[in-house]
């Protein structure tokens, strides 16, 4: 009898086009998307590479126990949540610059969120609010997972040696941009590479701080008070005489004293404080 046999083709496990040389690459673009988003709503938007996930990728290649094992898997959703936090932050940022025209202060701007959640209730109505703000909480997941994927991708395609020597060659070329753009600012308009994330995080964080010292400052100068322990008769004596105005600025302007629902409860504060000045 005359065998026959038959070759079937390996089929292989995962695509080849997710672990080729480009996958870091494609990998890191979509990271530095969002780690690149504009914050300033008058500003022109220029599209920059994150030099934060350039180095990323840089040790990625350089550093095999960061691609496997439990500190793989650290560092990927370690990263994935960095990326969330740094696209949360930026939201804030520039929802914040549109409507107040000054930066976002985490630390304290927290306090706005109630504020917000009345105001999208007061124009969507609250189904409408409880949707926009279920949109967002998921597309912050999605933006996890996405990420966690993305960094996952690179880790595997890292573990060959052309996809490595492709990225040490990309990275080191954005390294040096980087530094060319920092050593020499006045000499390109644009900047290819940039920390735009990092320099936001430290301006958040340096408001924040400053806050801190503010209000310690301001409690340290209410408990000294040097007139605190004067009698009521001894106060602003030398204002015997002298026409004294309190001038007062405040955010709703007439309405806070022409409209109905306002009115009716400002009004007679305000002529209480009459009679008691």
């Amino acid at each position: 009898m005359t065998e026959v046999s038959l070759a079937v083709p390996a089929v292989p496990a995962r695509s080849a086009g997710w672990h080729g040389p480009l996958a870091p690459l494609l990998a890191g673009l979509w990271l530095s998307c969002l780690w690149s988003l504009p914050t300033n709503p008058s500003a022109p938007v220029r599209f920059a590479l994150s030099v934060e996930i350039a180095i990323l990728l840089l040790l990625l290649a350089l550093a095999a126990p960061l691609r496997n094992g439990l500190a793989g898997r650290a560092l990927r959703y370690a990263v994935a949540a960095a990326t969330t936090l740094v696209v949360a932050l930026k939201a804030g940022e520039l929802a914040i610059r549109s409507c107040l025209g000054r930066p976002l202060n985490p630390l304290l701007d927290l306090d706005l969120a109630p504020s917000l959640v009345h105001l999208l209730a007061g124009t969507f109505g609250g189904w409408l609010a409880g949707l926009v703000l279920a949109a967002g909480a998921v597309a912050l997941l999605v933006i996890f997972g996405l990420s966690a994927v993305a960094i996952g991708v690179a880790q595997r395609s890292l573990a060959g040696p052309r996809p490595r020597a492709l990225m040490l060659a990309v990275g080191i070329l954005l390294l040096a941009a980087f530094g060319l753009g920092q050593a020499v600012p006045h000499l390109l308009a644009w900047r290819p590479v940039s920390a735009h994330a990092t320099d936001m995080l430290l301006a958040q964080w340096r408001l924040g701080r400053d806050a801190i010292h503010d209000q310690a400052r301001l409690e340290a100068a209410i408990a000294s008070d040097p007139v605190r322990d004067l009698p009521a008769d001894a106060l602003l004596t030398r204002l015997a005489g002298i026409d004294v105005l309190l001038i007062y600025v405040e955010s709703y302007g007439r309405s806070a004293l022409e409209q109905p629902r306002y009115a009716a409860a400002i009004q007679p504060r305000l002529a209480a404080f009459e009679q008691a000045l």
